[in-house]
């Protein structure tokens, strides 16, 4: 867990007065560590200061314009996460460090703390004290009790301790919190159709085209198809015959098809994942720049029309997510908002390659979002349905580090 502090960091050193002597400093910074430590719940750290912790309350959270700004920001997404959180709590951290600095005032000269082992003097005070007879001993506590009455008098030491306190009490933000927290992610799919305005998923005809596959090789629905197990022949049948032959898939992509309400439809899949896992699978997929599309899409055409083996019987890409089957799925288009049904029904597992996504954001961060065109509840988006395969070698997944 990250400790921060407004004000200071807990491992630097304070500048001594020249005021103050280095014996009745020391004696003040005991003194303080005491009160600290006996009535407040700060744990001491290596450094020889303190940390607390500011806990979350359950409804803290980050709203829908938030999530807008982390993942439309152009720079390093995970520095803004921090910086924001941050900026939320400074205020809250100033309190609490004002809050230990106030117990400290209130205890400071209370007689119950005079005349303590840390208050009476140096180590080698306390390591001789046995070899002093009863008068002698009293006597020499006595006089460091009127000396330090004298010298570790609050109001005389107020500024002092105040930097102290300031630079060495130090509070943890509540960061996991944040990174555990649900996002709705719309994952938009990009086998070569989006150098087409995404009109290719249009494979049922309509009153300017006819039912047929021709020009139609980069559609997302003939990669899904065919990665669902459909060869090349079924699919022909189905679009150009209408032949579903029973298949739940089929009869959900022809659903999908006759309730879409716009010609520029994406194919999309609707999951929840926390925040931290979100930007982690964002930045993976940024690897795959959007120029590398034509090169992909031609491959994908090859597949298609040449080849009748099916995308679930290829070898899976080496980055990948798979995408459970009940997933909520469907055209969607955030344009203008608009699209369809929303009802594709999978019938198995999709691997995804990471360089066939088109987008990976938060629902409403590109164009119109599905939560507000349709009115839906968050449950549509579908949790725990993704998971990330076949990362490269050397480049490990950074979800364990979000809250590290």
């Amino acid at each position: 867990m990250t400790t921060t502090n407004v004000l200071a960091d807990a491992s630097t050193s304070i500048a001594k007065p020249a005021c103050i002597q280095t014996q009745a400093q020391d004696r003040i910074i005991n003194r303080i560590k005491r009160i600290i430590k006996v009535h407040t719940y700060l744990d001491e750290n290596k450094h020889g200061g303190f940390e607390g912790e500011i806990y979350a309350d359950y409804r803290d959270g980050f709203d829908k314009d938030a999530i807008k700004k982390i993942f439309n920001h152009d720079g390093n997404k995970l520095e803004l996460v921090y910086e924001m959180i941050s900026k939320g709590y400074a205020d809250y951290d100033h309190d609490c460090c004002y809050e230990v600095f106030e117990t400290i005032k209130k205890y400071f000269d209370d007689d119950d703390f005079l005349g303590s082992d840390d208050f009476l003097g140096s180590d080698d005070f306390l390591e001789d004290e046995e070899l002093l007879d009863d008068d002698k001993l009293s006597s020499t506590k006595a006089k460091l009790h009127e000396d330090d009455n004298e010298h570790l008098d609050f109001a005389t030491h107020e500024d002092f301790i105040r930097n102290w306190v300031m630079e060495n009490v130090c509070y943890s933000y509540p960061y996991d919190h944040y990174f555990k927290e649900d996002v709705l992610l719309n994952i938009m799919v990009d086998t070569g159709d989006g150098n087409y305005d995404f009109i290719l998923n249009n494979l049922l005809g309509n009153s300017y085209s006819e039912k047929n596959l021709e020009g139609m090789e980069y559609s997302s629905l003939v990669w899904l198809m065919q990665q669902q197990g459909y060869s090349m022949d079924s699919i022909t049948d189905f679009i150009e015959k209408g032949i579903t032959a029973g298949s739940k898939l089929l009869e959900s992509i022809e659903q999908e098809y006759e309730n879409a309400t716009s010609s520029m439809n994406t194919l999309t899949f609707f999951v929840q994942m926390p925040l931290g896992e979100a930007l982690d699978l964002y930045e993976l997929t940024q690897n795959f720049a959007s120029a590398d599309k034509d090169y992909i899409a031609g491959d994908l055409a090859k597949e298609s029309v040449l080849d009748s083996t099916s995308e679930s019987e290829k070898e899976p890409a080496e980055s990948h997510i798979t995408i459970a089957k009940g997933t909520s799925c469907g055209l969607f288009n955030p344009w203008d908002g608009s699209g369809s049904a929303l009802e594709i029904e999978l019938e198995q597992d999709v691997i995804l390659p990471l360089r066939y996504i088109d987008s990976i954001k938060p629902d409403g961060c590109q164009g119109y979002g599905a939560y507000d065109v349709y009115g839906l509840l968050s449950s549509f988006w579908s949790r725990d349905s993704v998971k990330i395969n076949g990362l490269p070698q050397g480049e490990p997944s950074k979800i364990a580090a979000w809250v590290a």
